[in-house]
């Protein structure tokens, strides 16, 4: 009964914000609640909803259009599965908490069979999951139920997936003439559709059956195929790389080592960045205590092999995360060190470093999160994310919202750069004098978004929330006299005229005790103003 009378209520919401054009709030509930309603298969009424909102709109956030391809169902045929594989990416690049409730509240729907182009999704990649594990029975009982509900539901748009599937399961088995009638039938498809994608996978598929078979000419004439046609597709990186991998085989079994090496070394420079794409983010807090995050992970001091690699670390992000020049580094942690001896610890080090945060590289590929060239030494800032970048980034946007009148979202920028600062800028290391002016950087931008925080929250009648906001500001900075004067007509205002007297108190306590001197001018006379109410 609850639940019923909580979608009520949303529903009379979105009616006023669909009257009134407020696309914001309209995405904002889809969010919310689209999940209650794909549940309880109530499709018409978030049809409504996603119809209500400029298509552009709907285009660019993953989770409009993934509840907008639930609603298309075999109903989109070939551009829903379209718009689902685009909606899995945008999760699956992301927002790893919610994609995983959002799975687990849908997967009753994929066991009852009421959405049976989802199951068979599933399945096929159960099967591709199943062959690299070498689970071939259970391989070829997922492809017999594939196959039933793509012929049972007329899911069209699953066929290549599944024949492909399909073909690679026989070549995996050795069952190579079923395998090479398979990737005739998925060229004929593809030729019929005038796709040189599966064009490609077909000639692929050939490639693995001869290299299977020993037949390396054979192999690598397919293969070249393959590389040619998927070569022309925008989505056919991976299946291309596998291809020119094939080719390098086919070179290596027949003696032919120098071509062999020619194919690997290509293969590895431009597999370099697919690579790169599969290794797990790396966070670094440098807003209170410093540690390092590998995904959910916190990696202990210990990794590091000592203090030094981790020193090295920072000092490679105080001196701004790229193109450092090795000597500024030595200098910093080396200052005594002869040239030859600074050089052969920074080596030492700078290894250290990388295993730390790389245990286990790809020798073809090297260290992806530190790199140097040319004495030069960066992070990869596309894999190495700072929260001090993040903070910066959330302040700036917050203003730009606040500027287009964007009240609700500029407010919550600042709140995540609030939640964000957890302390002063590398707070455990005061040794260098310029760390001391970062910090004083920092701490100022934090009351700056603070301060703007706590505006917004008094402009839009949210008392409670401003009075906790100036309470931080006079906690990070407990001479900031116009958060005590803020505070104090705020209270007074709220016709709570001791408290508001107890303001101006604390703040003349510690200026005299820490300080030797009086409030400000202004901030007396607001004292004086409020004594007499």
């Amino acid at each position: 009964m609850a639940g019923r009378l909580i979608l009520s209520l949303h529903e009379m919401a979105i009616r006023f914000f669909i009257v009134a054009e407020a696309s914001s709030d309209i995405a904002r509930i889809i969010r919310i609640k689209g999940t209650d309603y794909v549940i309880t298969g109530r499709m018409a009424g978030l049809v409504e909803w996603i119809l209500a909102l400029p298509e552009g709109m709907v285009d660019n956030d993953p989770w409009l259009i993934f509840f907008r391809t639930m609603t298309r169902r075999i109903k989109g045929g070939l551009k829903n599965i379209h718009a689902f594989g685009r909606a899995l990416e945008f999760v699956q690049s992301g927002d790893f908490g919610r994609a995983r409730d959002l799975l687990e509240k849908i997967q009753d729907i994929t066991q009852e069979g009421r959405h049976p182009e989802y199951r068979a999704l599933k399945n096929i990649t159960n099967i591709d999951f199943a062959l690299k594990k070498g689970e071939f029975d259970l391989a070829g009982t997922l492809l017999e139920k594939s196959e039933e509900d793509i012929e049972k539901f007329g899911l069209i748009f699953f066929y290549p997936g599944f024949v492909e599937a399909r073909a690679i399961y026989f070549v995996s088995t050795r069952q190579f003439t079923q395998a090479l009638q398979t990737a005739d039938h998925l060229s004929d498809f593809s030729i019929l559709e005038g796709n040189d994608f599966y064009l490609g996978i077909s000639h692929r598929i050939k490639a693995m059956c001869f290299l299977r078979e020993k037949n390396y000419d054979q192999a690598r004439e397919a293969a070249l195929r393959a590389v040619n046609e998927l070569g022309l597709s925008k989505r056919g990186d991976i299946h291309y790389f596998l291809a020119k991998q094939i080719i390098g085989f086919s070179y290596f079994f027949t003696a032919d080592f120098r071509k062999a090496q020619k194919e690997r070394a290509h293969v590895a420079e431009h597999l370099k960045n697919l690579y790169k794409l599969a290794q797990p983010k790396i966070r670094i807090n440098t807003l209170g205590e410093f540690n390092v995050r590998v995904n959910d992970t916190y990696l202990d001091k210990s990794v590091f092999w000592g203090v030094k690699p981790r020193s090295l670390l920072k000092a490679i992000v105080m001196n701004g995360s790229r193109d450092i020049p090795k000597e500024i580094l030595i200098d910093a942690l080396w200052p005594d060190a002869g040239t030859s001896a600074g050089e052969k610890n920074f080596k030492i080090n700078l290894h250290r470093l990388r295993k730390a945060l790389e245990p286990d590289p790809v020798k073809e590929f090297g260290y992806t999160y530190v790199s140097q060239k040319s004495g030069l030494v960066s992070l990869d800032l596309e894999l190495i994310h700072l929260d001090i970048d993040a903070f910066m980034a959330l302040g700036a946007e917050g203003g730009r919202l606040e500027s287009d009148n964007k009240l609700d979202e500029a407010l919550a920028c600042y709140g995540k750069a609030v939640r964000l600062y957890k302390g002063d800028y590398f707070a455990e290391d005061l040794y260098q004098e310029w760390i001391g002016q970062r910090q004083d950087l920092f701490r100022s931008k934090y009351i700056e978004i603070l301060g703007k925080k706590t505006m917004l929250h008094e402009n839009m009648d949210q008392w409670q929330d401003a009075v906790d906001t100036w309470r931080l500001i006079m906690g990070t900075d407990p001479f900031f006299e116009p958060a005590y004067r803020n505070l104090m007509i705020l209270y007074a205002d709220a016709g709570r005229k001791n408290e508001a007297l107890h303001v101006f108190k604390e703040c003349r306590s510690i200026l005299k005790k820490e300080l030797d001197t009086e409030p400000e001018v202004q901030t007396r006379e607001i004292y004086a103003r409020i004594r007499k109410l």
